[in-house]
């Protein structure tokens, strides 16, 4: 993606957009093209040829690993007549292909909270901000039978976990929960009379109380209020994997095989905890869309390509994608 918005008319495009990674649609990472100022929905994204395209709401469907990729091809403008059906870019991923010899790859990066300083507001009294992110993974090809056959297999996982800045919130004193209505410990003014107010459990509406029960004990103070702070911490597991097939029957007919998995877990917690409800639980946090969401995509594709003569080449393809 980074690649190929280095083209010439390839801009990032819109950061909360639905392919951004930050919408409810694909939490996986960004896939923004904006191409001559045209929506990153409207591109037309293929493999190896074959429809890539969620048709929905126009994301990329399958994501093939940085190790199986083995060029891309972009058009931007004046499209040929096999491709056509967009309004922005027209990207072309081309996948790898074993050969006679036998090749492979391995590959780790890394980055940890470890090398990070402290949050600056809080000091060393908070733990740093959790941060782990890995990328690790391998690819290997080589032959099947020499000249003729020849395979491809590659896996990428994908590990981050990064937690937010400390979070402060105003809550309800551990003597309030312990017993709700009563306002009693905290200290009366004139201009907070409703601090003096003691009125039991009795009026308060059972949904509001119930509410009410979920809501965390304090653990800090703000501005002399009991007050709760926390840290949410995202997640995201990916598992991906490619695996390619090729067959030379001889030096007019070729044919391959292919299937990409991508599997992707997100979770996006807020600064509170969850609460116990009636056996099981419930996340409680203010002005926060939590969520636990997998996106699951692959894709499967038969290629035949046959040389009639220099000038003349007929290639039948079939493809299944699932998003």
């Amino acid at each position: 993606v980074q690649l190929v918005q280095l083209q010439p008319g390839v801009n990032e495009g819109n950061q909360s957009g639905l392919v951004s990674g930050t919408e409810l649609d694909d939490h996986r990472q960004s896939a923004e093209m904006s191409v001559n100022g045209q929506s990153a929905v409207l591109n037309n994204n293929m493999i190896d040829g074959a429809d890539n395209n969620e048709r929905l709401i126009g994301t990329i469907a399958v994501r093939p690993s940085v190790e199986s990729i083995a060029e891309i091809e972009v058009q931007t403008n004046d499209y040929s007549a096999d491709v056509s059906r967009t309004g922005g870019g027209v990207v072309n991923v081309i996948t790898k292909s074993g050969d006679n010899k036998l090749h492979g790859s391995l590959f780790e990066y890394v980055r940890n909270d470890m090398f990070d300083a402290y949050t600056y507001d809080f000091g060393q009294h908070l733990p740093k901000n959790e941060y782990r992110w890995n990328q690790f993974g391998g690819s290997i090809s080589g032959p099947i039978r020499r000249d003729k056959a020849f395979f491809f297999g590659d896996y990428a996982g994908y590990r981050n976990v990064q937690a937010s800045a400390p979070s402060v919130s105003v809550v309800p004193s551990a003597f309030e929960l312990a017993h709700p209505g009563d306002f009693s410990d905290r200290p009366c003014s004139a201009s907070a009379p409703q601090d003096c107010a003691t009125f039991g459990p009795a009026p308060i509406d059972k949904a509001g109380l119930a509410y009410f029960e979920l809501m965390p004990k304090p653990n800090s103070t703000l501005n002399g209020q009991p007050a709760y702070t926390g840290i949410s911490k995202d997640t995201q597991n990916s598992n991906d994997f490619d695996t390619r097939v090729d067959y030379d029957f001889n030096a007019n007919n070729k044919m391959f095989a292919r299937f990409i998995y991508n599997h992707v877990f997100s979770t996006h917690p807020g600064p509170w905890p969850d609460a116990p409800l009636v056996g099981t639980s419930l996340t409680v946090n203010p002005n926060v869309d939590s969520y636990n969401s997998l996106d699951l995509d692959y894709n499967s594709m038969l290629d035949y390509t046959h040389i009639f003569t220099p000038n003349l080449v007929m290639e039948l393809q079939a493809s299944y994608t699932y998003v």
